[in-house]
């Protein structure tokens, strides 16, 4: 026995140098050929798969040496792809073992710097987007990315290589009615029916991204796919529509695959998000805060995103919590995604970073109350997405961080809105009064003092310098009163 036990050792060890390449052109190779699904494979570094037999790697050798044939039933290997500039779709088809658990860490960067600021990965599940952002590391390194799942990655760098490592695991892929962000459980390409095992049913439609143009193509199966058959790559997502719940069911056609029994959430989610992520990986002097001092505020600041559906900044809203600025690079929130409730995907809102020092208060509007320091953002024009759209799927959300970098600032003592003329002239009535630069005001008026509400006048002005003025366009009543009130930073 333990003369079998060194040769096994040492055969182990000259079919390791080589990388098992002889077996697998003398035995693994027909039985794919004879199987009709070699094509599929070529994309796949095969001299690299191995048999998981611990101290032993060929099956007959396990035997041989008497070691456990249950720790060989597993093939893993490895392919190499690319995450080009922008967006693109993918599905996880390796996992670890013996539990087939995929996450980020079988996926091994290999560009000249591995991920940059700015990267996103985006996964979904009923309650819509997540989002694990890269700012100067993961926000979650082990972010699970489960087999048949699909899930998005957000490159604004350039194209990024990668290698994604791990176990093969046929079995059985469920996916509700509905939309489903789903792939295939083995490193296959091909047509998606022929090659991939996908059973379509009448009804069906699968939609395939497109990252050239951020957009789906579209499939329909009436008894054949129309316009053809989605042509699949290896690592490559796709949204399913089932008309009802099947099961995406893929065999093992060679002894040491482990099985896998997987089920996809059903996506119905329209409601629209934002990604609450200020980094500007294409602009360095966009999504940047600082303090009065000019220093990048850190965890000591706070900041919140409040939006809206229309340009006029006192009418925006709190979405989500206040958050804590990063530790990991200063001067930027790293939150994840928000939802805004208002808004449904594909619709057009304006957002807006309001920040302030956390021991000032709990709120934008307390720290304003309080007297601290404050800053708001330029308004930004965003698209907030779901990932479902209409009847098809929705595009990731995008990030907050479309606007100039700013400070926060301390209040300085506002000057009163004291009326100084009010002069009629070319049908109008022009009112000037003494103004704080940079503060804002708006203009209000009364045709009898005995009313109880005062009205607008116009929209809010802001102060240039240490007057404004503002006018009543062609007044039609006999009288009015007029008043000017200072809003609130």
């Amino acid at each position: 026995m333990r003369t079998r036990l060194k040769l096994t050792l040492v055969l182990g060890l000259v079919i390791h140098r080589v990388t098992l390449r002889s077996v697998w052109l003398r035995f693994v190779l027909p039985r794919l050929r004879d199987a009709r699904r070699v094509t599929t494979w070529n994309k796949i570094e095969v001299r690299n798969i191995i048999f998981n037999a611990r101290s032993c790697l060929l099956l007959l050798l396990l035997v041989w040496s008497g070691c456990p044939q249950s720790e060989a039933q597993n093939i893993a290997g490895f392919y190499k792809k690319s995450f080009p500039t922008g967006y693109s779709l993918w599905t996880t088809e390796l996992a670890g073992w013996p539990v087939p658990a995929s996450s980020l860490t079988n996926i091994q960067f290999s560009g000249t710097n591995g991920p940059a600021n700015g990267d996103t990965i985006f996964t979904m599940d009923a309650g819509g987007f997540k989002a694990d952002n890269y700012l100067n590391g993961w926000s979650d390194p082990n972010l699970p990315l489960p087999l048949g799942s699909s899930w998005y990655f957000k490159n604004p760098n350039p194209a990024l290589p990668f290698t994604a490592l791990g176990f093969l695991y046929a079995g059985t892929n469920h996916l509700n009615s509905g939309f489903s962000a789903a792939g295939s459980l083995l490193p296959l390409s091909g047509g998606l029916s022929s090659n991939l095992y996908f059973s379509a049913a009448v009804g069906d439609s699968v939609f395939v991204f497109s990252p050239a143009g951020n957009s789906y193509v579209l499939y329909s199966y009436s008894n054949q796919w129309l316009p053809m058959e989605p042509q699949m790559d290896i690592g490559q997502g796709l949204w399913v529509n089932h008309a009802a719940a099947a099961d995406w069911v893929q065999p093992a056609f060679l002894m040491a695959f482990g099985s896998v029994s997987m089920v996809q959430p059903q996506l119905a989610s329209s409601t629209g998000q934002l990604n609450f992520f200020t980094f500007n990986a294409t602009n360095s002097a966009f999504g940047q805060v600082f303090d009065t001092n000019a220093t990048a505020l850190s965890a000591n600041g706070l900041g919140q995103v409040y939006a809206g559906t229309n340009a006029d900044g006192s009418s925006l809203l709190p979405v989500g919590m206040p958050t804590a600025f990063s530790s990991a690079a200063n001067g930027y929130v790293n939150y994840g995604v928000l939802t805004v409730p208002f808004a449904s995907g594909g619709q057009a809102v304006y957002a807006q970073l309001r920040a302030w020092k956390a021991a000032d208060g709990s709120s934008y509007e307390a720290a304003s109350a309080q007297g601290g320091a404050v800053g708001k953002s330029s308004l930004m024009l965003l698209t907030a997405h779901a990932t479902i759209e209409g009847n098809q799927p929705g595009l990731p959300p995008p990030d907050v961080n479309v606007f100039p970098s700013f400070s926060l600032m301390l209040p300085v003592a506002l000057v009163p809105p004291v009326i100084q003329s009010i002069i009629p002239g070319n049908g109008m009535i022009n009112i000037t009064w003494g103004a704080t630069a940079g503060a804002n005001y708006q203009m209000q008026y009364k045709t009898n003092l005995s009313q109880t509400n005062w009205i607008n006048l116009g929209g809010v002005l802001t102060a240039t310098n240490g007057a404004v003025t503002g006018q009543d366009p062609a007044p039609t009543d006999a009288q009015r009163f007029y008043r000017v009130i200072t809003l609130p930073p």
